[in-house]
């Protein structure tokens, strides 16, 4: 795990997709099960002042990976295009093959 990242928020994800990067095989599986007794490290390290890790953590994984969130406008576009991809199959086929 990067060492920047503050344990709690996005390392998991940066791990993953630094796995990816060097063209190392990830998946999930079904056969794992994790529990969090209640949230007991989180609730530790909010409790002693560092609440700003997860902003932290984030903005860190955004600069690191070049992510960008998208606006109201570029969501709004992509939900078009997938919404339009569904009637053009409605229209071409009498169905959408999804489903």
């Amino acid at each position: 795990f990067d060492e920047q990242f503050k344990v709690g928020v996005y390392e998991d994800a940066d791990f993953i997709l630094r796995c990816k990067k060097q063209r190392i095989k990830v998946g999930t599986t079904g056969a794992v099960f994790v529990h969090h007794f209640g949230q007991v490290t989180q609730k530790y390290v909010k409790k002693n002042n560092n609440s700003s890790y997860e902003i932290e953590n984030e903005v860190r994984f955004n600069l690191k990976w070049g992510i960008v969130k998208p606006n109201l406008l570029q969501r709004y576009i992509r939900k078009i295009k997938r919404n339009s991809g569904k009637l053009y199959r409605i229209i071409r086929f009498g169905h959408d093959l999804k489903e």
